[in-house]
């Protein structure tokens, strides 16, 4: 097969695979448009703009969602180059199944995870004590503005709630370069 060959086979796929993501993502946003529409007129809300505005908003929302859930710069993912200096004295909690006094399975979620930017349910870094301490080292220095905890949010919990997730930290920032 000549390189031409391989070439237009590629083309033709990538044109592919692209017109059926454009095509999921008009379906997945023609939803919430068709549902929020026919609301809107019923509740007599003056709208000035088109259904086409509408859609057009909506898909640019769940685009800039889907892209950074939070819409900030994340400095303190793994991704790009932080890590975990330690854990001090946090001991992680794991779980453990043993059969007949036999260990079969063992879950345990490092704090690596923590600089991970996937928030989904049991993807934590789950510790012993009711306080846990974790030291993360930025592969660059920045100024500090905003800080964000993600939890899994409760929709998405199995219970509707999420009792066991942080809800207040303290950061201490070293007075020294080589201070950890």
């Amino acid at each position: 097969m000549k390189l031409e060959e391989v070439q237009a086979q590629l083309h033709d796929l990538e044109h592919k695979i692209l017109s059926r993501v454009t095509e999921e993502q008009d379906k997945s946003v023609s939803k919430p448009a068709a549902i929020l529409w026919p609301t809107l007129l019923k509740e007599g809300v003056i709208i000035e703009v088109t259904k086409e505005e509408v859609h057009q908003i909506i898909q640019q929302a769940l685009k800039e969602y889907s892209e950074d859930r939070i819409g900030l710069l994340e400095y303190a993912l793994e991704s790009s180059g932080r890590c975990i200096v330690s854990s001090r004295s946090s001991e992680t909690y794991g779980i453990r199944t043993e059969w007949f006094g036999i260990p079969f399975w063992h879950y345990l979620q490092s704090p690596r995870v923590i600089l991970q930017p996937e928030v989904h349910p049991a993807n934590c870094w789950a510790f012993r004590r009711p306080r846990g301490f974790v030291v993360v080292h930025l592969s660059a220095q920045i100024q500090l503005t905003a800080v964000t905890l993600k939890n899994v949010p409760k929709s998405l919990s199995l219970t509707g709630d999420i009792p066991s997730a942080p809800k207040d930290f303290v950061i201490l920032l070293p007075q020294t370069a080589h201070e950890t």
